[in-house]
């Protein structure tokens, strides 16, 4: 971790700045964005999320490289979780490297206390909250997060670790329109990163929440991607392609679903179960998911996790209604609040009694 807090007393801020060895990293970005996500880069509206650390840092760079190339607007989100001595000075150093590229940094601090409960999801969802009222009120169109290669490799674990389906399992969306968030170094190993910020002579910070085995994702990081890189060392690389087939199962199943006309009101989503009748099973399943999707959008929250298990479970629920067997509403539970409830022509998508009650 850098103590130090001192500014670089160079930053390149143009592709002609930068050596050509990471001229061509910037111009991978540009093209993964482009060309393979099919995100025209020209005169975007761009808020990048920068918490300091050497994968935020290595965007911010990257981007100011990129920006008279596409002619980006760049702002840039900074949320300060005041969980530490040193995070205002953290605080203050993005400022100051955002200001020495010429880029207007928004900064937040927050006041949790360290021994809340769930602290780790109330900062990621107080970071997204704080990142969306930005890019409304900024007039911006994206936000952009640094997660990387190895970010997805433990996202792809984790997720199995949930008992998620497929394509979820390949890992985190690059490119989510819905929700406006753009990833563009999420198929660059972070060691990349980090030789691109050490040749180029400009610091980073370091949480050191990263280096606890308190939280789930680190233990994943800790020690399962390193032992599975013993076993073999390509192991990111397969990462990435088990991404990219995921979500080009994803693309086929948006263009292949049959068109369905669910009912939007008072929160739910409604579908009527002649339209499921007749499915099978693999069509249903991604109904079920798209269902979810609406009804995470309708209320306003972020997508529900849909494990397998209970996917497959509403598809048997379904099934014998069709069947004639059970008068009663059969309703099964998904983790964040989202309930599916099997009536007698319909299959109802809401949120939970629980959820509504924590709203």
């Amino acid at each position: 971790m850098s103590h130090d807090y001192i500014l670089p007393p160079f930053a390149p801020q143009s592709l002609g700045q930068m050596p050509p060895k990471w001229a061509h990293l910037c111009l991978d970005i540009s093209n993964f964005i482009n060309n393979y996500l099919g995100l025209s880069l020209k005169n975007r509206r761009l808020l990048l999320g920068v918490s300091g650390g050497a994968d935020s840092v290595s965007m911010l760079l990257i981007f100011k490289a990129l920006q008279s190339k596409f002619n980006l607007k760049l702002e840039v989100a900074h949320l300060d979780h005041g969980l530490r001595s040193s995070s205002s000075l953290e605080a203050e150093w993005v400022a100051g490297l955002s200001r020495m590229l010429g880029l207007t940094c928004h900064v937040r601090r927050l006041e949790l206390g360290k021994r809340e409960r769930g602290l780790e999801e109330k900062g990621r969802q107080a970071r997204q909250e704080f990142f969306d009222e930005l890019r409304t009120r900024r007039n911006l169109e994206y936000i952009a997060l640094a997660h990387n290669q190895n970010d997805l490799a433990e996202d792809q674990l984790m997720r199995m670790l949930r008992g998620c389906g497929w394509p979820e399992l390949g890992g985190m969306p690059a490119l989510d329109p819905k929700r406006r968030l753009l990833r563009p170094l999420l198929l660059q190993p972070r060691r990349r990163l980090e030789q691109f910020l050490s040749e180029l002579a400009i610091g980073h910070m370091e949480d050191e929440s990263n280096a606890s085995d308190e939280y789930t994702r680190n233990r994943v990081g800790h020690h399962l991607i390193p032992l599975l890189e013993e076993e073999n060392t390509g192991y990111l690389e397969h990462a990435k392609t088990l991404w990219k087939l995921a979500w080009a199962d994803q693309d086929f199943w948006d263009s292949y679903l049959p068109a369905f006309s669910p009912v939007l009101r008072d929160g739910t989503v409604t579908i009527e179960l002649n339209e499921l009748y007749g499915q099978g099973e693999a069509v249903a399943l991604r109904i079920f998911r798209q269902c979810l999707t609406q009804l995470a959008q309708l209320n306003n929250l972020p997508p529900f996790f849909t494990p397998a298990p209970q996917l497959f479970e509403l598809f048997q629920a379904v099934q014998r209604r069709r069947n004639g067997q059970g008068s009663g509403v059969m309703r099964l539970q998904f983790p964040g609040g989202a309930e599916a409830a099997v009536e007698r022509q319909e299959l109802v998508f809401r949120l939970s009694n629980a959820r509504l009650t924590k709203r």
